[in-house]
């Protein structure tokens, strides 16, 4: 038998999840689904990153509640000092003074994910299908229909409106054919952990090295997370470096402002590029999160952006069901991609300047 949601949601990751909570016990039929299987108590340390909030996104998990179980992972970012790659050149920026509390916070993904899954299995709205792949999508006037492979047999569903929160490789666009904009840094990234002689609480640093930017920003643990970014080849070298000489060719960059550098955690490899979709809405269905965009890590703007993208999303929902509207009308759709394409095109002018 056919289900039918107001929303459903494709994708369970940060953004997905982050859209679900926002619209959790809120009179919103809600089908999540999500390809990956979900544990009963958290989605397991598979994610090596960790995230940037700014604080408009930190007001946005205040807004709906998850803040509170969000502090006692996050560490507040109070300093930044940007330096250029001779080291001559530098500037820093603190939070006293704008007069805020911080200029950011750091959260590992796991910890961000586990609190986001935790308030969604509480949520009497919001039926959680995983693990579940997407097999068709048939709009029609009315409602759009959705086929799914969960745990091997075919469940039919069907919604007023689909949003694909599936990441940069999204089956939503893939399915509407939407073509997006792309370019390749021709970089990549070195992501992982480092214990520090001494850590300098709430500060974050950022190199601009000839090869790609480098960030060190600060963690719960007195950790920093890294995001070095460098060409292909050179990160295939680097990334196969013994830790020693993994650590002396980053204390080359960073010098001694944090002591001597002890020791550093498994590397991950990420390539960068800038990808765009030149369209983010269908009829009933829109695109959210990196399925709609993907930046570069420089100024750690692309789940921020999505955030923004979620509270603005949330609000033209909310208002809709208020007023006993179709969720996937023309005009919500309208409203939505006029808002967030100039913000997406704005952000990912900025970013790009910086590489």
């Amino acid at each position: 038998m056919q289900k039918h949601y107001d929303v459903v949601i494709v994708g369970g990751g940060l953004v997905g999840a982050s859209l679900a909570c926002a619209l959790a016990d809120k009179g919103i039929a809600i089908a999540l689904i999500e390809r990956n299987p979900v544990p009963a108590d958290s989605p397991g340390k598979t994610d090596p990153r960790a995230t940037a909030l700014s604080i408009v996104s930190r007001q946005f998990y205040q807004a709906i509640g998850l803040w509170n179980r969000l502090q006692p992972f996050a560490n507040s970012i109070k300093h930044i000092h940007i330096s250029t790659p001779s080291g001559l050149g530098f500037c820093e920026l603190h939070n006293q003074h704008s007069e805020l509390a911080a200029l950011g916070y750091m959260l590992d993904n796991h910890s961000l994910l586990s609190a986001l899954w935790a308030r969604l299995r509480s949520a009497e709205n919001i039926d959680i299908i995983a693990p579940a792949l997407l097999e068709s999508l048939q709009v029609q006037k009315l409602q759009t229909n959705l086929i799914l492979d969960y745990n091997g047999e075919n469940r039919a569903l069907s919604c007023q409106l689909v949003i694909g929160a599936d990441g940069m490789h999204s089956k939503i666009r893939q399915f509407w054919n939407i073509p997006s904009y792309t370019f390749d840094y021709k970089q990549t990234a070195i992501v992982s952990s480092i214990v520090v002689e001494r850590p300098r609480p709430s500060w974050a640093f950022e190199k601009l090295t000839n090869a790609g930017p480098l960030a060190m920003l600060p963690q719960k643990d007195h950790s920093y997370a890294i995001i070095w970014c460098m060409q292909p080849e050179l990160a295939q070298q680097t990334y196969k470096l013994a830790d020693k000489h993994f650590l002396s060719g980053l204390q080359s960059l960073i010098g001694r402002r944090l002591g001597k550098l002890q020791s550093s955690s498994q590397r991950f490899l990420f390539p960068l590029h800038l990808a765009m979709s030149t369209q983010i809405v269908k009829p009933r269905c829109i695109l959210i999160g990196n399925a709609a965009h993907s930046l570069h890590p420089v100024a750690g703007q692309s789940f921020n952006l999505a955030l923004r993208e979620i509270a603005h999303l949330t609000g033209l929902l909310m208002q809709a069901k208020k007023n006993q509207q179709d969720l996937a009308s023309r005009q919500l759709l309208r409203a939505y991609s006029d808002y967030c394409l100039k913000d997406q095109n704005r952000i990912a002018r900025a970013t790009h300047i910086l590489i």
